[in-house]
């Protein structure tokens, strides 16, 4: 049986991302997937775990992030990260880390804020996250085309 570990903001479903994340989710536990669920913000779904955090000031949480993470993430088959900064980075690390396959889905414009962000270590992250994925999905046809364009 294939594991999947997620990694996302949150899984509440009164946001258009974390209405996303629940929904894939679901969709894979309901096909009997088994699935780790690490998130930032608490969105209530059965199992999920708060160990994910952000800053843009200070990349030691980046790496803190990829340590919590790490446990829940080395029974997993594919680490699967919903966007870019920093998900999308930490999952890279991760994944790397781990030997996993890894995924990334690309959440519309979100997922091209971090090619402008003006700290530059995010920029550089960012773009080696994203050549590290073995697949990367977009929520539209012009969140994949624009991405590319980077």
């Amino acid at each position: 049986m294939i594991r999947v570990g997620f990694l996302t903001n949150n899984t509440r479903a009164d946001n258009g991302w974390g209405r996303t994340s629940r929904e894939l989710i679901e969709s894979l536990r309901h096909r009997g997937m088994r699935v780790a669920v690490l998130v930032e913000d608490d969105g209530g779904m059965e199992g999920e775990r708060r160990l994910l955090r952000r800053s843009q000031a200070n990349p030691v949480f980046l790496f803190l992030s990829v340590v919590r993470a790490l446990p829940s993430l080395y029974v997993c088959d594919i680490v699967h990260a919903f966007d870019g900064y920093p998900y999308a980075i930490i999952g890279a690390l991760a994944a790397k880390l781990l030997g996993k396959k890894f995924v990334v889905t690309l959440h519309g414009t979100y997922a091209l804020d971090s090619f402008y962000n003006h700290r530059v270590y995010i920029r550089i992250l960012y773009r080696w996250a994203l050549r590290q994925a073995d697949a990367l999905v977009g929520v539209s046809a012009y969140t994949l085309r624009a991405v590319g364009e980077f």
